[in-house]
């Protein structure tokens, strides 16, 4: 995760890197202004897009989130880490 820009982005990028479906070499970017938090950067899956924004929009002074994430195209993203990730999200 890169560009933390103030104490609000910083809580919501913990926040997802608190969560087992995040780890360090996803490509998102947090940035807030005025209490709107903007995720920009690219993830595995539709379910990690909104995963990152339920996140987000959990955060004590978040009014509300922009979603830029975009699912990668990348076929280097097995159906085992998939499926992991699904089986993770039907537990919640």
């Amino acid at each position: 995760m890169t560009k933390i820009v103030n104490e609000l982005s910083k809580a919501v990028e913990k926040a997802l890197m608190a969560h087992e479906a995040f780890d360090e070499d996803l490509k998102i970017n947090v940035s807030e202004k005025g209490g709107v938090i903007t995720l920009t950067g690219t993830v595995p899956s539709t379910d990690h897009v909104e995963t990152a924004e339920k996140i987000a929009k959990q955060q004590d002074g978040v009014f509300s989130v922009v979603n830029d994430l975009r699912v990668s195209d990348d076929s280097d993203i097995d159906e085992t880490e998939q499926s992991i990730f699904l089986n993770q999200m039907n537990d919640q």
